[in-house]
């Protein structure tokens, strides 16, 4: 199975603004059970999907399987 890239907004009500994450992960219902397990994103946060990344935005990530960045 490949693994593709995400991107997702994250809001909260304990961390004001928007965070924007990157996870690489094979499904996007996966790339979100490893966005929640980031310490980075509070319980009780709204996650939206933005938009799927491509082969190319993933290379420029360097994100591996499982990984998660915070781009913002």
């Amino acid at each position: 199975m490949t693994v593709q890239g995400f991107q997702f907004a994250v809001t909260s009500r304990t961390q004001p603004g928007v965070q924007v994450f990157v996870v690489a992960a094979s499904t996007q219902s996966s790339a979100e059970r490893i966005l929640q397990r980031d310490q980075s994103v509070a319980a009780g946060s709204t996650v939206e999907l933005q938009r799927q990344l491509t082969g190319d935005a993933m290379a420029k990530y360097g994100l591996a399987s499982g990984g998660v960045i915070k781009i913002r």
